[in-house]
């Protein structure tokens, strides 16, 4: 189990990465590519990656406090 606690922790820091880099990235951008239909769905999927990482957050608790439990 504490592999995967492992494996769950090492997954978040990866998106975690990956999300402030596409905020790093939108925020470079121009207002008319923001308001773009690219735009709009790239900062869909990013914040899509923050949902996951929030996912992930929860279930990492979680898994830590059974492990803690045991």
């Amino acid at each position: 189990m504490e592999g995967i606690l492992k494996q769950l922790k090492k997954q978040r820091e990866k998106l975690v990465k990956a999300a402030e880099h596409r905020d790093k990235y939108y925020s470079n951008r121009s207002e008319a590519w923001k308001d773009s239909a690219t735009g709009v769905i790239y900062n869909e999927k990013t914040g899509e990656i923050a949902d996951v990482v929030a996912s992930l957050d929860i279930t990492i608790t979680e898994l830590d406090n059974l492990l803690n439990d045991c």
